[in-house]
């Protein structure tokens, strides 16, 4: 089993194509996984070196320390599999959770990135008042992992508006299975520490991030629409893509419309040969 012992990790990957190729990061979402992108590896193979992983709580990863929850730890570990991996410079993508966590990542680290695609995401809340009540549900959300039915919380999970889309996509009962084969105790942990209520904001750090961004959302994420726009809006350096008839998880729900804004991302992204191009 593909791992990397770095304490207090020990970090579940999976390596797909070669290290010559251009090189791909994906992050998955609270209670995903790395092969949550199997499919998008798929259609990139064999032009690309794709690198999933488990983040903390989730999958095969397995955290020593509670404090590995946290994103001021999670980051420059993962930073350091890319420089142990070889995988820097890299396009990284994230979903969601996974999102804010490389735009984190980029913000802090912007060495290690040629590019960002952010599906879904987020540079956080802007107000310690958004964040202490963030906090609050969170927590109340963590102990109902810790001690509920946890194939019930995950139905529930998945009925709230956010993702009214996904359960019309073919793919939802192959990733609601693999939902359930994480452990709720440990996504508890994982919500206290890397949830939207405990991550700095970064809100002030993106009109100097010198990185090309894309930004996607889906249509009927009407919530993710609004953030997205005022995010383009303070980016030097973005292209956003609203894609249609799509919800909160657009690779999940239209993985077609996802591909091809992935490869125009990337093909953009390569012509500027790691100089930023202006948003369009």
């Amino acid at each position: 089993m593909p791992q990397i012992l770095l304490e207090p990790y020990s970090i579940y990957y999976e390596l797909r194509g070669e290290l010559h190729l251009p090189k791909l990061l994906f992050l998955h979402g609270f209670m995903g996984r790395g092969a949550d992108f199997a499919a998008i590896v798929d259609a990139l193979y064999p032009e690309f070196c794709c690198l999933t992983v488990d983040l903390p709580g989730h999958g095969r990863t397995d955290v020593l320390d509670p404090a590995g929850y946290g994103i001021g730890a999670l980051a420059p570990a993962l930073i350091e599999v890319l420089h142990r991996l070889d995988f820097t410079p890299c396009h990284s993508i994230g979903y969601s959770m996974g999102g804010r966590l490389a735009l984190y990542l980029a913000c802090c680290f912007p060495e290690a990135f040629a590019s960002v695609l952010l599906e879904s995401a987020s540079p956080g809340l802007e107000t310690e008042p958004e964040r202490i009540l963030r906090r609050q549900q969170d927590e109340i959300l963590a102990v109902e992992l810790e001690s509920g039915d946890w194939p019930a919380f995950l139905t529930r999970w998945y009925e709230r508006p956010l993702f009214a889309a996904i359960e019309q996509s073919r793919y939802f009962d192959e990733m609601f299975q693999r939902r359930l084969d994480n452990r709720p105790d440990r996504l508890a942990q994982a919500l206290r520490g890397l949830g939207a209520g405990v991550q700095p904001s970064l809100w002030d750090r993106l009109p100097s991030l010198n990185v090309a961004i894309s930004l996607i959302a889906g249509e009927l994420d009407l919530k993710f629409v609004q953030i997205n726009r005022r995010m383009a809006d303070r980016l030097t350096f973005a292209h956003l893509e609203i894609v249609p008839g799509c919800g909160h998880a657009v690779r999940t729900e239209h993985p077609a419309a996802f591909i091809v804004a992935l490869k125009v991302h990337l093909t953009s992204a390569s012509q500027s040969s790691r100089s930023c191009h202006p948003k369009h």
